[in-house]
């Protein structure tokens, strides 16, 4: 027997959830995409797989943030990760100008050798509160920069033990950065422009970090139209990889709206099949604010075998910044259960500037459930949504959580 279940992606409106017996066949393209369309909703609600593997890195918007979507096989109790990466859960611990106020030592003019040192005089420099950057395009921007270059030096006040932890430096530039660390130099970018980049800090200055004033020093040259200048600190909790063991891909096929992948997760073979039914003819089709993922399983060993198919999204996908505050719930109308995040403020157009993504309306994953599993579905949301809850970190995980019927696969 060949299963086949459809979940559709929505955003800022509504999902849903039906069977199919067959994909269909179709002549496949022998096309190496640089990046492979997942959804396709509208520039707001994109989605892709910027890696050859779907399981090799994060889901992404097409301007590189991350739209964390992770699909995994359950097969008689073995994992099988075929979609996307697990996140790191961070807590700040300097931070950033998104996650609270900071104020650092400034200026524009050249400084002498040695600035980016802990004993460096820095009583001439002026003192602002970051981030730095031209304000008119870059909402974080507590700080008016229009020179060409700036020099920061924070001081960032540790009370944490670190020994042991891994520490990451999360940072916002436009353009050229150059970030010191208690004097070790940890980014160099060279002409480059991105936003919360994350990069895990090695041992040395890890250990520089001592409980107490340390410095974070930069560099930035703004070589043209907007500025910023944002950086802080992370730390990694203690994580548990539920997903480590991944699938195997066998095949990935970019279809004028479809996106075809095949895997391999042990015993079974899992089709899936991502949608967006933009017909030219079909306007009111075109402009439902609907992508679908659609999947097929079938036995490769002549075995019967007992398969669950498990997807979990984040609230990223209907935020600007991932620091945002979000809200999630969950509701069943009829036989269809959703789920559904967005943020808190649903501050309508409310923001303008460079790189912004829409963060008001509500993103929805939408599954079509039996009696049985309705009930139960409802039960197990409450249950784990009650956990995360409480810590009002829009970065933890939103799990869209369900379990399918345990489904006996005939031999092939």
């Amino acid at each position: 027997m060949k299963q086949q279940l459809m979940t559709l992606l929505l955003g800022a409106a509504s999902v849903l959830c039906s069977c199919e017996t067959q994909m269909e066949q179709h002549v496949k393209s022998e096309l190496r995409a640089p990046a492979y369309p997942l959804v396709s909703i509208d520039p707001y609600t994109s989605a892709w797989s910027f890696t050859d593997n779907l399981y090799d890195g994060s889901v992404k918007h097409w301007s590189g943030k991350d739209f964390p979507l992770i699909g995994v096989a359950k097969v008689d109790g073995q994992t099988y990760r075929f979609m996307g990466t697990e996140e790191l859960e961070l807590r700040p611990l300097v931070k950033t100008s998104e996650q609270g106020d900071w104020t650092g030592k400034y200026t524009t003019q050249k400084p002498a050798d040695g600035w980016q040192n802990i004993g460096f005089n820095d009583a001439a420099w002026k003192e602002g509160q970051g981030a730095f950057g031209t304000m008119e395009n870059e909402h974080v921007a507590k700080t008016q920069w229009g020179e060409e270059f700036i020099w920061v030096r924070r001081t960032a006040d540790i009370q944490e033990d670190l020994t042991g932890k891994n520490i990451y430096l999360e940072y916002s530039h436009d353009d050229d950065v150059i970030i010191y660390i208690n004097g070790i130099k940890v980014v160099d970018t060279g002409n480059a422009c991105k936003k919360h980049v994350q990069v895990k800090l090695s041992e040395e200055v890890v250990a520089s970090l001592k409980q107490g004033e340390n410095l974070i020093a930069a560099y930035c040259h703004n070589r043209g139209a907007n500025g910023l200048l944002d950086f802080g600190l992370l730390i990694e909790l203690d994580n548990n990889r539920y997903f480590e063991q991944t699938a195997q891909q066998t095949s990935v096929d970019v279809q004028p709206m479809q996106t075809y992948y095949n895997f391999t997760c042990g015993p079974v073979d899992l089709n899936l099949k991502f949608t967006a039914p933009l017909f030219m003819d079909n306007l009111d089709l075109m402009s439902r604010p609907v992508n679908y993922i659609s999947y097929e399983v079938t036995a490769n060993d002549g075995q019967a075998h007992q398969v669950e198919l498990y997807f979990e999204v984040a609230p990223q996908w209907a935020l600007d910044l991932p620091h945002q505050e979000s809200v999630a719930d969950s509701f069943t109308d009829g036989d269809l259960l959703f789920l559904r995040t967005g943020s808190r403020n649903q501050d309508i157009l409310k923001k303008k500037g460079d790189d912004v993504r829409i963060d008001w309306g509500h993103f929805y994953l939408v599954l079509m459930l039996s009696a049985m599993e309705r009930n139960f579905a409802r039960a197990l949301w409450r249950t784990s949504w009650k956990l995360l809850l409480p810590t009002a970190m829009t970065n933890l995980l939103w799990y869209a959580r369900w379990v399918k019927r345990k489904n006996r696969m005939d031999t092939c």
